[in-house]
């Protein structure tokens, strides 16, 4: 009984322990999970704060390059209005330049007028004073009409011919000339259509560089817009990805944890039933072994038999408590393996 007694106590002090050891236990997987949830808003608020300056740098990155696309407006402007500034200037320039060209041709064909109207003058002049020379020659012919009529009649035609001849090369003189003038202003025209004309190509030709570059600039910075578009995209398809990929982990450790708590639970269940069929094998050995003993005990009275049989009989009943405490001890040592 004393030995039953000691194994009770035994198994309430193995009991007390092992509650003390699941309390210890509860209170470390509660203090665990404190820290985890501390480390959880911990992380939380750094993801917050990270979140908080990435947005701050983005609506920085995006005033910036608002600001850069206003200077650049306003220099695309001053510098189309300085063109137009240039264009005019130069346009005024060219209608300076063109009534000044044609104040000059005025003049020269004034003085060329001029010329000519003193050039038939002196030739009126001359003309006359010829004719009047000729007034006295044929006066003084006319008081030597006898004897110089022949010579008169010749020399008259020979003056007729030179006058019609100095008149004719006088006047292929003078279409010559005007002929000469004629095709120099044609000429000077013609270069000044050409060289208008080359201004002109030469200034559609800028605008035709100007309007290339103009396209290429939009080209550039629509293709710059769209590669920022596209790296902001991408930016948010990872930060999504990274989302979903923590909250997977998150939902694989809550699911992991919430296993090795039922497999705790199981196992626990599983030693508690263990230590029942313990209890219940050793109390059923104990019922076993005092039924035994009561019927050798009444066996033994009625053989009645002498003192080495009862000797005998001690030392079988020594023998079976002593296999009963090793069966005792056996049966919680058992139980400690299979825990």
């Amino acid at each position: 009984m004393e030995r039953i007694a000691e194994r009770n106590e035994r198994l309430k002090q193995a009991e007390k322990e092992y509650l003390e050891y699941r309390a210890k236990q509860i209170a470390k997987i509660a203090a665990e999970n404190m820290e985890k949830n501390q480390k959880k808003q911990q992380y939380l608020r750094e993801k917050a704060t990270e979140r908080a300056s990435q947005l701050k740098e983005k609506h920085e990155k995006l005033e910036s390059w608002e600001r850069l696309e206003d200077q650049r407006t306003q220099a695309n402007m001053l510098k189309e209005h300085a063109r137009n500034q240039l264009m005019l200037e130069h346009i005024e320039y060219l209608r300076v330049q063109k009534n000044q060209q044609d104040a000059e041709a005025a003049a020269r064909k004034e003085a060329a007028q001029a010329e000519r109207k003193d050039r038939e003058m002196k030739e009126a002049e001359r003309l006359a004073e010829a004719s009047r020379v000729k007034t006295e020659l044929e006066a003084k012919r006319s008081s030597n009409i006898g004897a110089k009529e022949q010579i008169r009649e010749q020399k008259n035609s020979q003056y007729c011919e030179y006058i019609r001849d100095l008149k004719t090369s006088e006047a292929l003189r003078i279409r010559d000339q005007q002929t000469m003038v004629g095709e120099a202003r044609d000429k000077r025209r013609k270069k000044q259509l050409e060289d208008r004309r080359l201004r002109t190509e030469q200034e559609n030709a800028a605008a035709i560089v100007n309007a290339q570059r103009e396209d290429n600039i939009r080209g550039k910075e629509k293709s710059r817009d769209q590669a920022f578009a596209l790296k902001v995209q991408e930016m948010k398809a990872k930060e999504k990805d990274r989302q979903l990929e923590m909250e997977s982990k998150k939902i694989q450790r809550r699911l992991q944890e919430k296993e090795n708590a039922i497999k705790v639970h199981e196992e626990e269940q599983q030693r508690r039933r263990q230590l029942v069929l313990l209890e219940e094998q050793r109390e059923a050995m104990i019922r076993e072994r005092t039924l035994e003993r009561n019927r050798r005990e009444q066996d033994r009275l009625k053989a009645n038999q002498g003192e080495k049989t009862g000797q005998a009989l001690a030392d079988g009943e020594a023998l079976l408590d002593g296999e009963l405490d090793a069966g005792i001890a056996t049966a919680p040592a058992e139980g400690g393996e299979e825990d």
